[in-house]
């Protein structure tokens, strides 16, 4: 008995001791690989008459579903997805994609690596970079992009380098790089920043277009 008596106590000794090791609820509940599901439906409308001398006369009309899902844990995401753009009039999705990234946060810095949506971009930039048309039928990122994003010091900040050049064949060096800074002041009634963007083109049917290669 004697001998029984000891060995239940040296268990619930165990399982005591294993209770006061483990770390806080809420640091367990950080550590809990979590289900996410994000759905985004865009819209867009232009019309652009008597534009021909800076774009082709024509009215845009369009709808845009981008379903995604992934597994969050410490911090970090991973998430598939895609995207479907569908012009009125038209039966079949005019464009579509897939989306494949991991992105994780660490205080105030952000980070994705993959495909990924230009939603989560942090910056603002000029019409002179992009129409929104483009940014309409090509949302989605294929690279990194860095950021950060600071309340304490009112400052945000991103780079991104983005491989667009999907046809391998054609586009054998095709990238950009792109970047913002701002800082607000005085309750952000004043601020100071700004953007960049820079294309590196490599392709030998645009380059051949204009004499400089041979063409078949």
């Amino acid at each position: 008995m004697q001998k029984a008596f000891f060995l239940l106590f040296m268990i619930f000794a165990f399982i005591f001791a294993q209770d006061e090791a483990k770390p806080p609820k809420e640091n367990n509940q950080e550590r809990k690989v979590k289900f996410i599901y994000d759905l985004d439906f865009d819209f867009l409308f232009d019309n652009l008459e008597k534009s021909q001398y800076y774009t082709p006369t024509r009215t845009i009309f369009g709808v845009q579903f981008s379903p995604e899902v992934g597994i969050n844990f410490a911090n970090q995401n991973l998430r598939i997805g895609g995207y479907f753009s569908l012009n009125m009039g038209e039966n079949y999705p005019h464009q579509y994609g897939l989306t494949l990234s991991y992105d994780f946060k660490y205080d105030d810095f952000k980070g994705y690596f993959g495909i990924f949506s230009k939603k989560y971009q942090i910056g603002d930039y000029p019409l002179l970079y992009f129409r929104e048309d483009y940014r309409f039928y090509r949302p989605n990122i294929n690279g990194v992009l860095l950021q950060y994003d600071s309340k304490k010091t009112n400052m945000r900040s991103e780079v991104l380098f983005n491989w667009y050049g999907g046809d391998l064949k054609k586009s054998i060096d095709e990238f950009l790089i792109q970047g913002f800074y701002q800082a607000d002041f005085w309750e952000k009634k004043f601020y100071i920043g700004g953007s960049f963007l820079v294309y590196h083109i490599k392709n030998d049917e645009l380059a051949s277009l204009g004499g400089g290669g041979n063409q078949s």
